[in-house]
């Protein structure tokens, strides 16, 4: 079994067809096309959520620690004028 990130429908992978050099969904008017592309198969991590993956890091974020940083570069607008 296969599942289409385009159209979300799943189905058989004998039905997936062949149509302008890719595998393409077979589900009328989908423009899902390219095996492991826009088609999983249904034991993918893309689907089960491999513990491996990284997905959850934007949590880890605060944009609070990007503001402190003095990395003794200036900013080239709105910073404040160097004392040279």
């Amino acid at each position: 079994m296969v599942r289409c990130l385009h159209c979300g429908q799943e189905y058989l992978s004998s039905q997936i067809v062949w149509c302008d050099g890719f595998w393409s969904c077979p589900v009328e008017g989908c423009g899902g096309a390219g095996y492991q592309f826009d088609i999983h198969p249904l034991d993918s991590s893309l689907w089960c959520g491999d513990e491996d993956e990284d997905e959850d890091d934007d949590e880890d974020y605060d944009e609070d620690d990007d503001e402190d940083d003095d990395d003794g570069v200036e900013p080239l607008f709105g910073g404040s004028p160097s004392n040279n």
